[in-house]
């Protein structure tokens, strides 16, 4: 999958809108989908944020499915600007129509960002629910639990998150930090080596493995 990300990339995807917006077959819905989409990419987020918000009323005659979607985009717009309860407003209006796992779990980290991480448990707690495959939702619970000293709990999260994608070193990370929390240092040692084996440039996992090796005596 193409990284949007990149640069490279995105002059890719901006070339593309702008070449669709040339389309004279293009309804005015459509179009106005396409421009979102190209403010958002050229980092226009206002526009962006202003234009899902105008077709809002409409996508709510046309589909539950598609009014879910529009309010999603806008609630992702607003948490990379740091409106988070605005944010928060846009996921709920969203899950009102469907409800939806990568809206629970992005919900979930907006509130996360607030420091509610009871009420960010529950939506992951819901995402799962919806799909019990989804290593992501694991992950954000187990960073929520450990949030709060749940640290037994955080640990089976990122045991089930690993399960399901055993490659994620950001999972083993953050594992190794409930484990270090938890004063089981010498495990908290090994999830720590893997997360550097996968990524040799976290320093985070770097001073955690020297902090419980410190722990240890060694």
């Amino acid at each position: 999958m193409d990284n949007l990300d990149d640069p490279k990339q995105s002059r890719k995807v901006r070339a593309i809108l702008r070449e669709a917006l040339r389309d004279s077959e293009l309804s005015s819905l459509q179009r106005s989908i396409v421009q979102a989409f190209l403010f958002e990419h050229e980092g226009r987020t206002d526009k962006a944020i202003d234009k899902w918000r105008s077709l809002t009323d409409t996508a709510e005659t046309i589909s539950n499915e598609f009014a879910a979607k529009v309010w999603f985009s806008i609630g992702g717009l607003l948490s990379k600007s740091d409106q988070i309860e605005e944010a928060i407003a846009a996921y709920d209006k969203s899950l009102s129509f469907i409800p939806d796992v990568d809206v629970f779990n992005d919900r979930g980290l907006a509130k996360v960002s607030l420091g509610q991480f009871s009420d960010a448990i529950s939506d992951y707690d819901a995402a799962i629910e919806i799909d019990s495959t989804n290593a992501e939702s694991f992950y954000n619970r187990g960073i929520a639990k450990n949030e709060l000293d749940q640290h037994e709990s955080a640990i089976a999260d990122f045991d089930k998150a690993l399960q399901l994608d055993p490659n994620d070193a950001l999972a083993y990370n953050y594992r190794g930090k409930a484990k270090y929390e938890f004063g089981i240092y010498e495990e908290a040692i090994e999830d720590l080596d893997e997360a550097l084996k996968r990524n040799p440039n976290n320093v985070h996992a770097t001073m955690l493995r020297a902090f419980s090796k410190d722990k240890l005596g060694e």
